[in-house]
């Protein structure tokens, strides 16, 4: 590969494994590290629905996310974020994880924290999926 010796990276999305980003951090001290959106939201789905039991509950926790996930920065998203913890404090168990995993790092993960220039948050499972068909044909499947 031939890049100038002085070239960074505007950003990094990753699926949030712990040795990608700890290897990105170390290399790229300066530069984002982005968490895919998909990946997020399938992790929250999934303890959403093994820890909320109301259909009702559930539907509006999804959708709320979705908006902070999505919001603009004039939205405030940490605030949104906090008013969504605040709201669901009695779903103590998914609120407990959300708050823990997913509020802590939310300038990771919330569209209104990008200040700069790059692809789709979504592209993780694009790329993914392209990988897929790839592998497949290759292996003549």
């Amino acid at each position: 590969m031939n890049t100038p010796e002085n070239w960074q990276p505007i950003c990094f999305l990753v699926d949030d494994a712990k040795e990608e980003n700890i290897a990105l951090r170390e290399v790229f001290p300066e530069v984002p590290v982005n968490l895919c959106l998909w990946h997020v939201r399938r992790a929250w789905l999934k303890k959403l629905y093994s820890h909320v039991k109301d259909p009702f509950a559930k539907a509006e926790m999804n959708r709320e996310m979705g908006h902070i996930m999505y919001s603009r920065p004039e939205e405030d998203p940490w605030m949104l974020s906090t008013d969504f913890i605040r709201k669901w404090n009695q779903e103590s168990s998914f609120i407990e994880y959300y708050g823990k995993i997913w509020h802590s790092r939310i300038s990771r993960w919330a569209k209104g924290y990008r200040t700069y220039s790059h692809g789709n948050q979504d592209s993780q499972g694009s790329i993914k999926r392209w990988h897929t068909i790839l592998k497949q044909y290759l292996r003549g499947s």
